[in-house]
């Protein structure tokens, strides 16, 4: 939660701890987001998304998962006006966006080095135990245990 306040975020939710929905719309005044990502692809998390919206509100499904979400059209989308959506490579443009995201990175903008850990390939198992308590946000694997980041 730490990571995530330094990386910008204004408040914190831990859903181990607390109801996610009902924190959001604590926070919110009763209203709920206008924007919800859910990269976990845990089936929960994704449910809560939708819940979690304001009216208007669109929530963006973006993990690769085999697990699925049930939802209550009328109640979960119509209602409300809500709006599920997938998204693949960020509906980004590389030619664009890489340059752009370098350069917040340079103006320290885009910390993004600080979700990263390095393991090497045999390291395989660690690094996706690693990734499920978030000691690792994003573990890398080196294939090449020659290579070395930022050469």
């Amino acid at each position: 939660m730490q990571l995530a306040k330094e990386l910008g975020a204004t408040d914190v939710i831990n859903s181990r701890n607390e109801d996610a929905v009902e924190a959001i719309k604590r926070l919110t005044d009763g209203y709920g987001v206008d924007f919800a990502v859910d990269t976990t692809g845990v089936t929960k998390v994704m449910e809560d998304s939708i819940k979690a919206l304001a009216q208007g509100g669109i929530s963006a499904c973006i993990a690769v998962t085999p697990n699925h979400i049930d939802l209550d059209t009328w109640n979960d989308l119509c209602v409300d006006d809500r709006t599920v959506t997938g998204v693949n490579m960020g509906d980004s443009i590389p030619q664009i966006d890489i340059p752009r995201l370098i350069k917040f990175y340079r103006q320290g903008l885009f910390d993004f080095d600080k979700t990263e850990k390095f393991y090497k390939f045999k390291q395989i198992n660690e690094a996706n135990a690693d990734s499920r308590p978030g000691k690792a946000i994003k573990p890398i694997l080196i294939i090449d245990e020659d290579y070395h980041p930022g050469d």
